[in-house]
């Protein structure tokens, strides 16, 4: 599903809006494979942007 909006939290933590106006938090944490470990980093987690409706 698209995202239209993303708003980095605290904590590894963004809020996600979609198409419909649906607004979700999304945990970041849960991400343990080793690929993203560089997310925990502040500085480059906070540096989030959509592409084409995906978060990168």
């Amino acid at each position: 599903m698209e995202i239209v909006a993303v708003k980095v939290l605290d904590d590894m933590m963004m809020l996600l809006t979609f198409p419909a106006g649906e607004v979700r938090v999304f945990d970041a944490t849960v991400l343990e494979d080793p690929a993203f470990l560089p997310l925990k980093q502040k500085e480059l987690f906070n540096d989030v942007m959509l592409d084409h409706g995906i978060v990168a």
